[in-house]
């Protein structure tokens, strides 16, 4: 699922919930995820338009369901794969994943992604990685395999698959 992030200088700010962009982004030519935003970014485009020029824009996609361990480390991974088909398009000048460019800025402690044990399932509180370790796709279901690509000396939080074995 994707939706239009920025177009010019109009940006979505903040969360967007997958609801909004299913209930939204085809209700409006812009596929922006909250209406009154699309509003603001079709008058953007307008008003460059009448103008004679053009903007460009920032598109969120949100890719789910993917099973884990698709990818590979080096030659084969889905950052590479995803890359690849992304830069076919013309116009496309920059890909992200999870934190992205923002992660340069970032110690490796903070763009960890730390695991903990939620209603019996170990998940991330955050998605600094985009969803990807090691070039491969992480599961965030009952079990984690592979290992951290931020390379720091800080003790950080893990969980195992029994929630009373917690380790730092």
């Amino acid at each position: 699922m994707a939706f239009a992030r920025q177009i010019g200088k109009v940006r979505q700010e903040g969360e967007v919930s997958d609801r909004q962009i299913i209930e939204n982004t085809y209700k409006n030519g812009i596929h922006a995820a909250d209406m009154a935003v699309a509003r603001k970014m079709a008058a953007a485009v307008l008003k460059a338009k009448n103008e004679g020029d053009s903007l460009g824009g920032i598109i969120e996609c949100r890719i789910v369901g993917v099973g884990a361990g698709i990818g590979e480390p080096m030659f084969c991974s889905i950052e590479g794969e995803l890359s690849q088909a992304v830069f076919a398009i013309p116009g496309v000048k920059g890909l992200e994943f999870g934190a992205g460019f923002a992660s340069s800025a970032m110690r490796g402690s903070q763009h960890n992604d730390q695991y903990f044990l939620e209603s019996g399932k170990v998940v991330t509180r955050t998605n600094n990685s985009g969803g990807i370790l090691g070039g491969a796709v992480k599961r965030h279901a009952d079990s984690v395999q592979g290992r951290n690509e931020a390379h720091i000396q800080h003790p950080h939080r893990a969980e195992n698959r029994q929630p009373a074995e917690k380790n730092e």
